[in-house]
């Protein structure tokens, strides 16, 4: 990209943290590779973190199948979550570092937004990464 169409030269920010978003994104962890022994736990904690961030606004949720999708329903209504502000999107990943590989937001002053993906490369140290550099531009679909 020129340095003509960086957002930042044509009036858009990245939000501060405490600015209104529209939604939390998050991908359900699919990976045993990246919780050797601890996956099934760290499901646990992700219905858990996706109940605590529905409590206060909507939560977008990455799935990498039909079947992950009925298991991240069924994970985050078992620990209380209120499913009606949590939205699913079927999405193939490889990993689950949505920091990493998710675009990152940003708004101008008319309140326009747009979507500002990067090069995901795991870290020049994971192999499996395809499906993860796919990710920003399906999100960004999924926002509209």
């Amino acid at each position: 990209m020129s340095n003509a169409a960086a957002p930042g030269l044509q009036g858009f920010r990245w939000p501060a943290e405490w600015e209104p978003q529209a939604a939390v994104w998050l991908a359900w962890p699919a990976s045993s590779l990246d919780w050797p022994g601890r996956l099934q736990g760290v499901r646990f904690a992700f219905a858990d973190m996706v109940r605590r961030l529905a409590m206060g606004q909507e939560v977008r949720v990455l799935v990498h199948s039909p079947a992950t999708e009925r298991e991240a329903r069924k994970r985050i209504a078992d620990v209380g979550g209120d499913l009606s502000r949590v939205r699913f999107t079927p999405c193939p990943i490889d990993r689950s570092w949505m920091r990493d590989s998710a675009p990152l937001f940003v708004r101008n002053a008319a309140g326009e937004t747009r979507a500002v993906g990067f090069r995901f490369t795991a870290w020049a140290k994971y192999p499996g990464h395809a499906r993860d550099a796919r990710i920003a531009g399906a999100v960004a679909r999924a926002a509209g």
